[in-house]
């Protein structure tokens, strides 16, 4: 079962590696996989992926694609006929309405379907996710900008088969352009469409920089003409941007993507202060999310190693080295539920800003918008550690790794005082997993197969083969992020 694209695929999640499934299995480690087979989770998996394939896949307006609808009654598995209630915590324009697709929402679906067909060796689970991925970039291009309509207010509607916007306040919110998430698989969108993944990397220097000479730029920009905002310069979705540029540059040769990246990666250099953290956005300079910029780190390091040895490359890793000085020095306290990683920080000092509902500090549960969790940053930390050479802030980052997982031995949340979401279960399943890889210690992977078996029972019930979109609600909904709890569980089962 356990193979080398196992490794390959669940050696990461989110924007950085999580989790290496290359661990040999010995006769001390039977105990604990006896343990993991309590609740067969390969089972939830595939019964999941079935019911979506069958019944989810866009059958629905004039043109049939093979795109995997976001949006499920749980019970009749058809669509809605009007928007159920939504997550907790959630805006209303960063929902798809009730035809809606978003690939950059599903993208560990994706990773899931592959893995389905490895294990169980039936293509079809690879085949769905290929044919989603593939008639995605085929239809919801934009043909002015090369944007593609996915992200936090765009969507693909199955049914009138267009790209659309979401509600706010009962009107359309414009069309902006927004990477949600990493552009995971561009290897095999190259593959499959070189000219249109080459459009968007040119269509996000052309149409989503602001100013080409700063690297200002928004991280909204609108998807059918050009249209791009400033002073909104967040480091995650710059990190996503250099991202696609050195991809992109590495199978091309292109002096003009090694250029976006110069000027953006110079931008975040010439915002580091002297204790040095970087301003969230022009906009707010008073206020640095760690969460974002280490996010930063670790893809301008996943960068540096797609482009020759000169000065970009050079600046990539130092803007990378920089940010670890930054948030080392902070006082993370992620051990103790009640406190966590210094997430919200004053740019000029490093205290706790309070952002979000909370004084500063990461949630330990409780999902919404522009919430950070401490599993959430201590998924970044163990991407970071896996980047480093053996020293000193590699150790750090390693402490801070299992640190995290110690305060989520004991600490469940609390489900009769607020709404949770797939997503947390999968973070904090791969934080106790990330431990367990780091210390050998079985306590973590005991960990990681309880609270496997808690989503089980929250999410999932006999009734549907889909899970939950939360705790409070009972319809299938992919902007909550089921698909990394489903990689989670497959992360522990195959383990």
């Amino acid at each position: 079962m356990k193979t080398n694209f196992f490794m390959g695929i669940l050696v990461s999640l989110l924007v950085t590696g999580v989790v290496s499934t290359g661990k040999t299995t010995t006769a001390n480690d039977k105990a604990i996989e006896e343990t993991a087979q309590r609740v067969d989770y390969f089972h939830y998996v595939k019964q999941t992926c079935d019911a979506l394939l069958e019944h989810g896949v866009d059958n629905y307006g004039p043109v049939k694609t093979g795109m995997i609808i976001s949006m499920l009654d749980r019970f009749s598995l058809e669509p809605f006929d009007s928007l159920p209630p939504a997550p907790e915590g959630l805006r209303s324009q960063d929902r798809a309405d009730t035809f809606g697709h978003n690939a950059n929402l599903q993208f560990n679906l994706y990773r899931v379907l592959y893995l389905l067909s490895d294990i169980t060796g039936d293509p079809k689970y690879r085949r769905g996710a290929q044919a989603d991925l593939s008639d995605f970039l085929k239809y919801a291009q934009s043909p002015e900008t090369g944007l593609l309509g996915w992200g936090e207010h765009l969507f693909y509607d199955l049914k009138e088969d267009k790209v659309q916007s979401g509600f706010k306040r009962g009107k359309r919110y414009p069309k902006y352009h927004e990477m949600k998430r990493k552009f995971l698989f561009w290897d095999f969108f190259y593959k499959n469409n070189p000219q249109a993944v080459l459009n968007f990397a040119g269509g996000l220097w052309e149409h989503q920089i602001y100013n080409q000479a700063t690297g200002n730029f928004s991280r909204h920009a609108l998807w059918d003409k050009h249209g791009p905002n400033k002073d909104y310069d967040f480091p995650k979705e710059g990190s996503y941007m250099i991202d696609v540029w050195a991809r992109s540059f590495q199978a091309t040769q292109n002096p003009v993507f090694q250029n976006a990246i110069n000027v953006l990666v110079s931008r975040y250099i010439k915002k580091i202060n002297p204790i040095y953290l970087i301003d969230f956005d022009t906009a707010r300079p008073d206020y640095c999310d760690n969460t974002a910029t280490l996010g930063l780190a670790v893809e301008c390091e996943n960068a540096a190693k797609r482009l020759p040895e000169n000065g970009i490359r050079d600046k990539l890793e130092f803007l990378a080295s920089e940010i670890d000085k930054g948030f080392l020095l902070l006082g993370h306290r992620p051990a103790n539920p009640q406190k966590g990683f210094y997430y919200s920080v004053y740019t000029n000092n490093g205290k706790l800003k309070p952002r979000h509902g909370g004084i500063g500090y990461s949630f330990y549960w409780g999902m919404s918008y522009g919430r950070k969790t401490t599993a959430m940053l201590a998924n970044l930390c163990y991407g970071r550690y896996l980047q480093l050479c053996e020293g000193t802030e590699k150790e750090k980052y390693r402490l801070l790794v299992v640190q995290a997982a110690d305060g989520y031995l004991n600490f469940d949340p609390d489900l009769s005082a607020g709404e949770i979401w797939p997503v947390e279960y999968g973070m904090v399943i791969f934080s106790e997993l990330a431990a367990y890889k780091l210390t050998g210690q079985k306590k973590y992977l005991q960990r990681a197969q309880t609270l496997c078996d808690d989503a089980l029972q929250i999410f999932w019930d006999k009734k549907s083969p889909l899970p939950k979109a939360s705790s409070k609600l009972n319809h299938y909904e992919a902007v909550t992020r089921a698909d990394t709890l489903l990689l989670a569980l497959l992360a522990v089962y195959v383990e």
